[in-house]
């Protein structure tokens, strides 16, 4: 059986951590999804992260799980 991976862009990855601008619904499946190791994202999404930072858009508080 092939298992599906899931890539996460910026804005999935922010609603996601910060558990706004999702449906629970989704909020759970990327949860179960990330217990079994079937999330992604680029590193072009922290960079992007680092900039909404510096631009005041994006509060970051706490660390990384």
């Amino acid at each position: 059986m092939k298992k599906s991976l899931y890539f996460l862009d910026t804005h999935a990855l922010v609603g996601w951590d910060f558990q706004q601008g999702l449906s629970e619904d989704l909020i759970q499946f990327l949860n179960l999804q990330e217990q079994q190791d079937h999330l992604f994202t680029s590193t072009i999404c922290f960079w992007e992260v680092s900039l909404l930072v510096k631009k005041g858009r994006l509060v970051v508080t706490g660390g990384v799980r």
